[in-house]
């Protein structure tokens, strides 16, 4: 498989046309995006000026999207609000490797609540309140505080039959209760089901985050490529 033929050079198209069909608004074949209260990611089959039109015809005017990898060039549809490398990273561990099991509670919709508080807190603007629908979610409570969470976003697949990776995603902590292994523990509770189900895990994580890409790469990750993410907005 050539390197623009894998799934996950193009993660979101790869789920929007796969295992996220459900999850996908009504749209163009050329030009794909997530439910709005879903997530907030768009994706083109190409870069071709039919694809970043059909683009603009799924995007309301003052709504933003996240592309990953597209550029929009001389778009006057579109003001660029955000630019950052992003690498992509894949699980080439084994579960031996991983935490012992801890008894973290599987978040349900009564959760979104507080999912939506501590990712605004402390990782804005890409979780929204059906984003618990992509995939499982767990989190770690203090006094009833959900005070740790990880779950799963994007799914992609080369066979509409099997979803092949599967990525880990809203891995955060409240800066109170930093320090503590939570996030590690949480990930590696991911992991073991992923790698269990014969999944391949995978995740995106902030080019400038040093710390976040160390403790990936002791779980097992290693890069394998890295995006520009953009933040357009439709004027």
């Amino acid at each position: 498989m050539s390197e623009t033929q894998h799934p996950l050079a193009k993660p979101v198209w790869s789920s929007l046309v796969g295992p996220h069909k459900h999850l996908a608004a009504p749209g163009l074949s050329l030009a794909k995006r997530y439910v709005g209260a879903v997530a907030p990611f768009a994706a083109v089959i190409d870069e071709s000026e039919r694809s970043l039109s059909a683009l603009e015809e799924i995007v309301s005017a003052g709504e933003q999207i996240y592309l990953l990898g597209t550029e929009l060039k001389n778009q006057k549809a579109w003001e660029l609000k955000s630019n950052i490398s992003v690498p992509q990273m894949i699980y080439e561990g084994r579960s031996s490797q991983l935490a012992p099991y801890h008894d973290f509670v599987k978040l349900e919709h009564s959760h979104v609540p507080q999912m939506l508080a501590l990712t605004a807190l402390v990782f804005p603007g890409y979780f929204r309140e059906r984003t618990i629908e992509m995939g499982n979610y767990y989190g770690a409570f203090e006094n009833g505080q959900l005070i740790a969470m990880a779950g799963e976003r994007m799914a992609a697949n080369s066979d509409e039959q099997v979803t092949e990776y599967r990525e880990i995603s809203a891995v955060c902590t409240h800066p109170d209760f930093q320090g503590r292994g939570l996030a590690s523990k949480l990930v590696s509770l991911l992991l073991r089901q992923e790698l269990e189900r014969g999944e391949k895990p995978f995740l995106h994580v902030g080019g400038q985050n040093k710390v976040a890409i160390a403790v990936y790469e002791r779980l097992g990750f290693k890069i394998q490529r890295a995006f520009d993410v953009r933040l357009y907005q439709k004027l």
